[in-house]
């Protein structure tokens, strides 16, 4: 830790019960009465004499604490200072009576570079600036409510680092700098290590790959999600066709009519699901389903088999539609799941499984099927096999489709 003796010129830390500055403010600030042997190691770090009173001085624009008042003074009165004066006769101890305003410049260099208001009790070590000495520099400030202001540019090892007008001028600055910076930073050179916070770059280019970010190309400089080319988005908005989507519900419908359909399913979409609830026709056709591109359902290429069980097991093949196995009745009502599930989008190839439950007659349809399409999927209808029987309205059907 530098300081400065009497005489103006630099010295070092013989003496104090603390290793650094900082510890011996921390102990000051247990106050003036409990920590007196602190305050005389204190100024002993800094080449001030042991005293045992304050002598006070008067705060004005030019407070000239080297006029022989002594090394450990009070200030009072609520004056800004400008200056400590000219008379550099060594290291001061001061400690400020009441609020006021010490005013960074050339001459008076104040940690952070800023202004500072001081609040009573509050201490600092002034110290002569150069040598021959030309102004006064505070080494270090404590604040008796706060933590300690110290002067970076002269507790770290850079011994010719100063602050000019509230900047910080070194050729060879080093240390790490503590508390917060603000304004604006120019003419800094040199890299920070990604371990250290940094990027260990000169260049925003070379930032990014050194982040394992890319150097150049279509993501290197994103500023909009159209600038995302490869796995992202192409079409610069966030659409469910863009990203993996949960399940979306269309709108329940009252089955009636020889049909009930869905349209508009979107182009994204890889599986849905129907269901239905206490569904009933007014005959004992099957139940079919069919799906298709825009244009319509396709009627052939449906491959699959369904069966049922109700107390003795039968089943069939299908070609026209998914074929809904279920002892279907004028009399009965069905519920259950039907599932479909994109297989292969190159050949717009969907397969099919249904569980359907029969409570009136205790029959279970299930089954299982594919079919590909002339184009990709965008519509759904639940029909019947001989497409005549009519739905009576008494039953609810819904699709969930996701991406």
């Amino acid at each position: 830790m530098a300081y400065y003796t009497a005489t103006g010129n630099p010295g070092t830390q013989t003496s104090g019960r603390s290793g650094t500055i900082r510890e011996e403010f921390l102990l000051i600030q247990e106050g003036f009465g409990q920590a007196s042997n602190d305050i005389q190691a204190l100024a002993a770090a800094v080449g001030i004499g042991v005293a045992t009173t304050e002598n006070d001085i008067a705060s004005a624009t030019v407070t000239d604490i080297g006029n022989g008042l002594g090394n450990v003074l009070r200030i009072t009165g609520t004056n800004a200072i400008n200056s400590f004066g000219a008379n550099y006769t060594g290291a001061k101890q001061l400690r400020f009576a009441g609020i006021l305003t010490l005013l960074n410049n050339p001459a008076l260099l104040l940690p952070g570079g800023a202004n500072i208001t001081t609040e009573p009790d509050d201490v600092c070590i002034a110290v002569p600036i150069g040598n021959p000495a030309n102004g006064w520099r505070v080494l270090a400030y404590c604040r008796m409510s706060e933590a300690l202001l110290e002067d970076d540019a002269v507790r770290k090892s850079d011994a010719g680092a100063q602050v000019v007008a509230g900047t910080l001028q070194s050729a060879g600055f080093i240390g790490n700098l503590v508390g917060n910076v603000s304004g604006t930073a120019t003419n800094v050179t040199g890299t920070v290590g990604i371990a250290n916070g940094g990027t260990g770059a000169t260049t925003a280019a070379t930032a990014r790959g050194a982040l394992g970010a890319a150097a150049s190309g279509a993501n290197a400089d994103i500023t909009s999600l159209t600038a995302l080319a490869v796995g992202g988005l192409p079409n610069g908005s966030v659409t469910p066709a863009d990203l993996s989507q949960p399940l979306t519900s269309g709108t329940a419908v009252a089955a009636t009519g020889t049909s009930v359909d869905f349209t508009g399913i979107p182009s994204w979409v890889k599986r849905i699901t129907m269901m239905l609830d206490v569904v009933s026709t007014n005959g004992s056709s099957l139940l079919r389903v069919r799906i298709g591109p825009t244009g319509g359902v396709e009627t052939t290429g449906y491959v699959g088999a369904s069966g049922v069980t109700a107390g003795t097991s039968t089943s069939a093949t299908f070609s026209s539609g998914f074929d809904i196995a279920s002892n279907n009745a004028a009399t009965t009502t069905q519920q259950g799941i039907f599932t479909l599930a994109l297989i292969n989008s190159a050949t717009n190839t969907w397969v099919a499984s249904w569980t359907i439950g029969n409570a009136v007659n205790s029959a279970v349809g299930v089954g299982g099927g594919a079919k590909p399409l002339a184009g990709v999927l965008a519509r759904l209808s639940l029909t019947t096999v001989n497409g005549t029987d009519t739905f009576d309205g008494s039953g609810v059907i819904n699709i969930l489709y996701e991406g």
